[in-house]
């Protein structure tokens, strides 16, 4: 027994030893593999880097395109740039680092075994994570990092369309049936404003994009009454997925359309192809008010093309071989929309009904103004609409010209008249000075009518934010506004704006929007207020006459060449894609000017505006500024500066910024990542921006993290919107709440 137990203690004492030498032998391992170990895993870490590089690269070149990064790679991506950015890869690439801790501390030999062992064992580590980083990226590389963008979706458009109304509904089905007619190849529909037209079309949009089999594409554009090519384009070009950053002219924007559309098309289109069950595209051309020329947009002519228009000649003009009239709604019809609006049951008499009748009339049939009507009438006592019917019953204003505007006029001028306050109802007239069917950006309203004064009684501009997006959110309620693509955006149709000008002129606010009346009494250019126009319109009386009432500007095209002498009470002034070498020395004259907007204008010397100290507000969004001169610190009550876009943007002179002390909104999206400025002048204009004690929203690009100060911190603000790093892999990261939030992409 003594013998087998002293056979079993050997034999564990031989395993132990043996298990001691094995640990022993791979420390000396890592000490004796040092240098093989560590320069494997910066070998590692630098192809994990090309690799990196390689697969961003083909992401810039897809978004170029307008294609969408992989979901899997972007993850991938991300998930390589934060392995990369770890502090610990010091240890293996940062020399001096490395030689110090090399350095025993009992010699002058520059060898430390602790430390040798400790590093080499963490690399081997680090190389195998390395090594499924690397495999995950191969993978990655090996497969397309992009895909064509998917086309816009129409479902999420907004309508009032209701499938209760039977004359609409049978419309609605013989427009369709016309879309499935291999012989028809443009549809006009053609009704006064108002009547309902786009509505109609919107849902026949929806139910041929989900009509997949016949279907390929449904490209919906407006027209308007001042086509403007460029922007038509450019919407079509983002509905199917079409990059034309590289396109300059509106020839060559129009080919590339017209290849991207041909290629959606069957490639023998007529009745063989057709009957294989070929599918089409559909262009809805919504309000066209004469005929347009679709080889100018780039719309091959073997599309189906329905158009909306308020005249049948203009169906002819287009070679319509299919027309249909949209009428206004029948009695029945009419009232069956208007309580379905107003929140009241038809056979529930209970007052409402016998007055119901008689606002209904007033609205002659058109939906627009019975849903304008019957929105602001909901949930309204019985006595307010026997009060707006009796209202309705007067005369119309002499004032109003046309039979639209004549039938429109006395709803619409209650629904203004029911605007609470002189303060909103300026608001909303704003929207009339933005061209036809222009998406309207609330915050340029915000921006205009805090220069004309209109929120007074706010404390801050994020206050007077809050303010105009309720407004806006009301005026839509009350179907005055329309939605726009976004929440940030409202549209304004079109015979609601001619009717709302007539409006605004009975009062104090009279609008001029385009050329002026040929022979124009003098006298009447004193009435003015304000004044909206293009390089196309008749501007030279704005240099001849005088304005002593104008408060607002809006200037758009190359060609204008205004002086300012006669404008002495204007507050706010916009001019777009101009060109000056020195803008007007008579703008010096404006001091009263608050808001001024100089966007995607080609400047050299702008040095003139430093002269106006009381301007609150000043945009040179995606104009060519190459500097931003020390004079602008004499904007000393500027509250807001917005930079967006100006990518020419060299220099911002030191100081500056700092100057601005009652500065509450900072945009410079676009603007900060020139690489002809020296970092180091970068970082100090980043600091700058901490001293601004009431800086509340901040949009920013940074390129590199590097330039950001330590103490880079706005607990602040309130809104804003920061991205760092490479701009193909950023996703902008915005907050809007009270915690700040920093995010490295």
């Amino acid at each position: 027994m003594e013998a087998v137990a002293l056979k079993a203690a050997d034999q564990a004492a031989g395993n132990c030893f043996a298990l001691a030498m094995a640990k022993i032998n791979k420390m000396l391992s890592y000490i004796l593999h040092y240098k093989d170990n560590m320069d494997d895993i910066r070998s590692q870490r630098n192809d994990l880097e090309m690799l990196k590089k390689e697969i961003e690269q083909r992401v810039q070149a897809g978004e170029r395109k307008l294609e969408t990064i992989v979901p899997l790679v972007d993850d991938c991506l991300k998930d390589a740039e934060e392995f990369l950015a770890d502090d610990k890869w010091s240890d293996f690439t940062d020399e001096n680092k490395i030689r110090e801790k090399d350095r025993c501390c009992f010699s002058l030999v520059q060898m430390n075994l602790k430390y040798r062992y400790l590093v080499s064992r963490r690399a081997v580590k680090k190389s195998e994570i390395t090594k499924e980083k690397i495999t995950k990226m191969k993978d990655c590389s090996s497969r397309a990092v992009t895909l064509p963008k998917e086309p816009l979706k129409l479902g999420s458009m907004p309508t009032v369309y209701s499938k209760r109304l039977a004359s609409r509904e049978s419309t609605l089905k013989e427009i369709m049936e016309a879309l499935k007619d291999k012989e028809v190849r443009v549809i006009g529909i053609y009704g006064m404003g108002g009547i309902g037209k786009t509505t109609l079309i919107e849902e026949v949009a929806r139910q041929a994009e989900a009509d997949g089999s016949l279907f390929s594409e449904v490209v919906m554009v407006e027209v308007s009454q001042a086509p403007d090519v460029s922007k038509m384009q450019q919407h079509i070009a983002e509905r199917i997925g079409l990059p034309l950053q590289d396109s300059k002219s509106v020839d060559e924007r129009a080919r590339k359309i017209h290849e991207g559309l041909k290629k959606k098309i069957p490639n023998e289109v007529g009745d063989r192809m057709l009957n294989k069950g070929g599918k089409q595209v559909v262009v809805i051309l919504d309000n066209i008010w004469k005929k347009l020329d679709l080889d100018r947009v780039g719309i091959p002519r073997d599309c189906k093309i329905t158009l909306t228009t308020r005249s049948k000649d203009v169906c002819r003009d287009m070679d319509a071989n299919k027309i249909f009239e949209v009428r206004g709604l029948d009695d029945t019809e009419a009232t069956k929309l208007f309580l379905e609006r107003a929140g009241r049951i038809a056979d529930h008499d209970d007052g409402y009904n016998s007055v119901t009748s008689e606002l209904v009339k007033k609205c002659e049939g058109l939906p627009l103004t019975i849903v304008a009507l019957a929105d602001a009438l909901k949930d309204r006592d019985l006595s307010i609409w026997k009060d707006v019917a009796a209202q309705l019953g007067r005369p119309v204003s002499a004032r109003v010209g046309g039979a639209i505007e004549e039938k429109v006029y006395p709803v619409l001028e209650w629904s203004y008249n029911y605007i609470s306050g002189d303060e909103k109802k300026k608001f909303f007239l704003l929207c009339c000075l933005f061209p036809l069917g222009s998406s309207i950006a609330v915050q340029d309203l915000m921006r205009y009518g805090a220069g004309l004064g209109l929120f007074q009684h706010m404390n801050s501009l994020d206050e007077t934010t809050e303010q105009a997006n309720s407004w806006a959110s009301e005026l839509k309620s009350s179907s005055l506004l329309l939605e726009a693509e976004d929440e940030r955006h409202v549209k304004l149709q079109d015979v609601v704006r001619a009717t709302s000008m007539c409006i605004a002129s009975k009062g104090r606010n009279v609008f001029q929007v385009g050329s002026f009346p040929e022979l124009l009494m003098k006298e009447t250019f004193r009435t003015y207020t304000a004044i909206s126009m293009t390089e196309d319109d008749n501007h030279e009386p704005l240099s001849q006459f005088k304005f002593p009432k104008l408060e607002m500007l809006l200037l758009k095209g190359s060609r204008l060449n205004i002086f300012f002498q006669g404008m002495k009470c204007l507050k706010v002034l916009v001019m777009s894609d101009m060109k000056f070498q020195t803008l007007p020395s008579s703008i010096t004259q404006l001091k009263n000017l608050r808001t001024f907007h100089l966007e995607r204008c080609d400047l050299s010397d702008i040095s003139a505006i430093f002269e106006l100290v009381d301007l609150l507000f000043l945009s040179l969004r995606e104009s060519t500024i190459v500097e931003l001169p020390e004079k602008i610190a004499k904007l000393v009550h500027l509250k807001l500066l917005d930079l967006t876009g100006c990518s020419k943007l060299q220099k911002i002179h030191a100081g500056v910024i700092t100057r601005l002390t009652k500065l509450e909104e900072l945009y410079l999206m676009g603007s900060f990542e020139n690489e002809g400025r020296d970092n180091e002048e970068k970082v100090a204009n980043l600091m700058e921006l901490n001293s601004l004690s009431y800086l509340a929203v901040l949009e920013l690009h940074v390129p590199r993290i590097n330039l950001l100060p330590d103490d880079f911190l706005f607990p602040r603000l309130s809104r804003f919107q920061i991205s760092i790093g490479n701009r193909a892999l950023n996703k902008f990261f915005s907050s809007f709440d009270d915690n700040y939030h920093f995010a490295k992409q």
